[in-house]
C-alpha cells in the first residue's frame, strides 16, 4: 500500500489502483478517507462498471450500504445488460432494506440475463427459502442442480441446497449435494494436514 501511496504522489493513479488504495485505507480503519476516495471514483466518470462494482464492495466493507447501492446503480447505467450488476444490486438492495419484491426482481433479472449462472440461482433460492417459498426455490436451482454441482464451492451454499432438497423430500439429490460438501470438506481438511 505504501508503494501505491508513493505512486499517487508522482502521478494520478488509474482507477483500478486508486480504488485498491481506497479499499486498503478502509481495511486499515481509515474509513472516512476510504469513503471519500471511493466516492470520488464513483462520480469521476472515469470508472467502468467493473470499477464501480469494486467501489461498491469497498463501500460495503466500511459499512456504507447506501453508498454501495449508489455505486452499483451507476454501474447499471453504464452496463444495463450486465447480469453481475443486477445481481449485486439485489445484494445491496437487501443490505439497504429494500422491499423483498425489489430484491427478488433484481436477482430474477440477473438470471434472465445469465440463466446458466448457478450462483445467481442459489441466491434466488436462498431468498425464496427465507420467504418460505421452498418449491419455487427448488425450481430456481432445479435447472442446474445436480448437473452444475461441481461449480459450487461455497460450503454454506451447499448446506442450504442440501437442506432445501431434504425439506422437499428430494432425498437422492440431497445426498448428492451432501457428497459434494463432504468432498470439499475433505479437501480443506487435507490442506490443513499438509500445512500444520
Amino acid at each position: 500500500m505504501a508503494a501505491l501511496e508513493h505512486a499517487s504522489l508522482i502521478k494520478p493513479l488509474d482507477p483500478e489502483a486508486g480504488i485498491a488504495l481506497a479499499i486498503g485505507y478502509g481495511a486499515l480503519g481509515k474509513t472516512r478517507l476510504s469513503k471519500d476516495l471511493l466516492m470520488s471514483h464513483a462520480v469521476s466518470g472515469r470508472a467502468d462498471e467493473m470499477n464501480l462494482l469494486a467501489v461498491a464492495a469497498g463501500l460495503e466493507a466500511i459499512d456504507e450500504p447506501t453508498l454501495a447501492m449508489e455505486a452499483c446503480r451507476r454501474a447499471g447505467v453504464l452496463a444495463p445488460e450486465s447480469a453481475e450488476v443486477h445481481y449485486q444490486m439485489g445484494h445491496y438492495a437487501s443490505s439497504c432494506d429494500y422491499p423483498l419484491s425489489v430484491i427478488e426482481a433484481l436477482i430474477r433479472h440477473a438470471i434472465h440475463l445469465e440463466p446458466s449462472n448457478v450462483h445467481y440461482r442459489i441466491g434466488l433460492a436462498s431468498l425464496l427459502v427465507r420467504l418460505e417459498r421452498r418449491r419455487e426455490a427448488l425450481q430456481a436451482i432445479g435447472a442446474l442442480i445436480p448437473s452444475h454441482l461441481g461449480d459450487v464451492t461455497c460450503k454454506c451454499c451447499l448446506k442450504r441446497i442440501a437442506n432445501l432438497y431434504f425439506d422437499c423430500e428430494e432425498f437422492e439429490i440431497a445426498r448428492r449435494v451432501a457428497q459434494r460438501l463432504d468432498e470439499l470438506e475433505g479437501r480443506s481438511a487435507g490442506v490443513v494436514r499438509r500445512h500444520p
